[in-house]
């Protein structure tokens, strides 16, 4: 079964690049926003307290975080996650934690810190600021303010 994945990975990673910081990275942002709104909108409709939307949220980001500490240590399974989401991971996250699990971990504990409607607004800024602030920079930004960022 391993092997028929490494296989797998091997025919289509040839194909498959991460996106650098000089792409557009719209079907990144666009992951972002859709990935975050979708929490917003669960956390709006579907959660009925802030607890039990917590303890949802701390389901799935211990899940991924076993996912993704497991996945440094086990190279096949990182190349098959590599494989899956290397379109929008930066080349930075390929071998280190992805920014996936702080931000659901972090995201838990604002639910039980803050109000509904605060932890909306936080989570929405994210969402379409984010993106903005990233294609706006892109397109406009020139002056480096620090290591060339």
């Amino acid at each position: 079964m391993i092997f028929q994945i490494q296989t797998w990975v091997a025919q289509i990673r040839p194909w498959i690049r991460p996106a650098t910081k000089s792409d557009i990275q719209i079907l990144r942002k666009c992951f972002h926003i859709g990935f975050i709104a979708s929490i917003a909108l669960l956390y709006e409709y579907v959660f009925t307290t802030p607890i039990q939307a917590f303890l949802i949220l701390m389901a799935i980001g211990g899940s991924f975080m076993i996912l993704d500490l497991s996945r440094l240590w086990i190279k096949p399974l990182n190349r098959f996650i590599i494989t899956l989401f290397s379109p929008v991971m930066r080349k930075r996250e390929l071998n280190t934690v992805s920014a996936t699990t702080p931000f659901l971990l972090a995201l838990g504990m604002l639910l039980i810190v803050f109000p509904k409607p605060l932890v909306m607004i936080a989570i929405l800024s994210l969402a379409f600021g984010d993106a903005m602030a990233n294609f706006i920079g892109l397109k406009f930004g020139k002056d480096k303010i620090y290591k060339n960022k």
